[in-house]
């Protein structure tokens, strides 16, 4: 199996250094009550006993954030 480093093939890309950006905003109403009665469910309370994996909850929290219609349904 061939495989190619970042430094091996780097001098012949030639592409901008990375440029990341941090926004912070404030969490609605609704999205803070659902975060918050997420963080109190069962399913998050098996998560922090180890019973179930933790990505699943970081999906579901994520979903919230974005929108709370992608978590909830929607009106």
């Amino acid at each position: 199996m061939i495989r190619r480093m970042k430094a091996s093939v780097q001098h012949h890309i030639q592409l901008p250094t990375k440029n990341e950006q941090v926004l912070f905003c404030k969490l609605t109403d609704r999205q803070r009550e659902l975060y918050l009665e997420y963080l109190n469910s069962r399913e998050a309370k098996s998560i922090w006993q180890g019973m179930q994996k933790p990505f699943v909850g970081l999906t579901i929290l994520r979903k919230i954030c974005n929108h709370p219609h992608l978590y909830d349904g929607g009106p």
